[in-house]
């Protein structure tokens, strides 16, 4: 079974139940892959691999008291980069490489 968007559907397109027929599309990349792709922690700027993503629900539950969550209000994103390190510092753990 092949999953098609409801607009293609509508524009009268034809699909085979193979999915290897069905074209891929990239629609761009969006804020996040950006971000990724720069390889970069945004919080203390190492360029080192493995990185995490930190998410929280919602900005207006941040009290702006951390240095992560003065970056999230400032940036107005409710995800940040960040090496494993800091997200463990984040967390309220001790890292341990």
């Amino acid at each position: 079974m092949a999953i098609v968007r409801f607009t293609d559907l509508k524009r009268g397109r034809k699909y085979a139940d193979d999915v290897d027929a069905i074209a891929q599309r990239h629609y761009g990349f969006n804020e996040l892959e950006k971000r990724l792709k720069a390889n970069k922690c945004e919080l203390c700027g190492v360029e080192k691999p493995p990185f995490e993503i930190h998410h929280i629900n919602k900005l207006k539950n941040l009290k702006g008291k951390a240095r992560w969550e003065k970056v999230m209000i400032s940036r107005k994103r409710k995800t940040l980069v960040v090496c494993q390190k800091c997200h463990y510092e984040i967390h309220g753990r001790s890292y341990h490489a």
